[in-house]
């Protein structure tokens, strides 16, 4: 987590002196809700500051870096207090110790198309697109990938902010043409701490087993039921995975009430989209809530194929807690889900190619950007970003820990 700008003080408010009791009720209520969202903010900031000092201080950066293991990063910031307009705050990490820093402004109502997954964003432009890659994407990190002597894929975990924390970053456009996916492996995760937390946990025995719960009303699930069946048969190098079909809210606590040993679990169904304890996946018509979720432990490897599943926004008087950030801090490396609403047929196959990938020992991140690229070869790199961009991984770069250590021989 980063913040960027200083905290304003509260300021004294004077006296109502009502010349009616509806008036002056009502710019009372509305002095108060404005003082309290202040004093919530501040509060948040000062907690912040006294548990965790900015990542971005010199101090701190070499430790964090380690976490990165060769992998670029892209700390994203907005402040979004002129409804209007929104300045977008960038700093770019190279694992070779440079780096930049970006600004951009961009429309608020734009932007929140985007991070809110509005049907107003289905409809934007390669113009929109690429003045929102404009602004998010420092101008010296945009250099760096147009030169020829730059890996043609590079690792890149990004850290946004608030809404920001909703963008599909894969489909950014580049100065070339390209798409970010094209050029980078992508993995999000809510701060470079947490990411430390993560990659320094001790590593749990796998077995060769598998998990899934798929929603029975919805039809795409059809396409990665066959998918997931197919593990169980072997493949060239002799590599299977058996995958127990869960069919109800009790069996999925079940498999996660003690140490399952599970290669991963995937819960694919209809999702809230509501924020902090209350986010939830809708399991046999009962709501799997991130807080009950704090009671269960949870494979290596989680894939939440509903809409909203991915979302965690850490804004000022709030924490980010939500289904991704539990499941991690409750066993994951990794959590595959919905920034914003799926689109079920188009992210059913793409689930399919990266449930394939993955059993062959790629790591997610690799993995899921292989699956993207190919959905794009299918369907042509005019479909809309919901269709195919929608997903996207929270946890570990793949370089980092891969899954074919998990899996090992077969």
């Amino acid at each position: 987590m980063f913040v960027i700008g200083d905290e304003g003080d509260l300021a004294d408010e004077p006296p109502v002196t009502p010349n009616h009791a509806g008036s002056a009720t009502s710019e009372a209520d509305a002095r108060t809700a404005g003082a309290l969202q202040d004093l919530e903010t501040a509060v948040s900031h000062a907690f912040r500051v006294a548990l965790a000092p900015d990542p971005l201080d010199v101090g701190t950066l070499a430790d964090l870096r380690g976490c990165l293991a060769g992998a670029h990063s892209l700390l994203l910031d907005v402040d979004d207090s002129d409804p209007r307009r929104w300045e977008i705050f960038s700093v770019w990490l190279a694992p070779d110790g440079g780096g930049a820093t970006g600004r951009g402004r961009l429309s608020g109502a734009r932007l929140r198309q985007v991070a809110d997954g509005t049907s107003g964003s289905y409809a934007w432009t390669q113009q929109q697109w690429g003045e929102l890659g404009a602004a998010l994407l420092p101008p010296a990190l945009l250099d760096y990938l147009d030169r020829p002597e730059t890996p043609a894929v590079i690792d890149l975990v990004v850290v946004a902010v608030g809404a920001l924390a909703s963008i599909p970053i894969a489909a950014l456009p580049l100065r070339s043409g390209h798409l970010l996916v094209d050029r980078a492996r992508l993995c999000q995760t809510p701060s470079l701490r947490f990411l430390q937390a993560l990659v320094d946990r001790e590593r749990p025995p796998h077995q060769r087993t598998a998990a899934a719960y798929l929603d029975p009303d919805l039809e795409s699930t059809s396409i990665e039921g066959a998918a997931l069946s197919a593990l169980g048969d072997p493949g060239p190098d002799n590599r299977r995975i058996d995958v127990e079909r869960l069919r109800s809210y009790g069996d999925v606590c079940r498999v996660l009430a003690a140490e399952n040993g599970l290669l991963f679990l995937t819960l694919s169904a209809h999702g809230n989209g509501r924020e902090g304890l209350a986010h939830a996946i809708e399991v046999d018509g009962q709501d799997f809530t991130a807080a009950a979720a704090l009671r269960l432990n949870f494979p290596s490897l989680v894939i939440a194929a509903a809409c909203w599943s991915a979302k965690v926004r850490s804004t000022p008087g709030t924490e980010p807690w939500g289904l991704p950030t539990v499941m991690l801090s409750r066993g994951s490396r990794w959590f595959v889900g919905g920034q914003v609403a799926v689109e079920d047929t188009g992210t059913a196959e793409i689930l399919a190619a990266f449930y394939a990938a993955t059993a062959a020992g790629r790591p997610p991140s690799e993995a899921l950007r292989d699956a993207q690229l190919d959905y794009l070869a299918r369907h042509g790199r005019e479909v809309p970003p919901r269709r195919w961009a929608a997903l996207a991984l929270i946890g570990v770069p793949g370089i980092v820990d891969p899954v074919s250590e998990d899996l090992g021989p077969g």
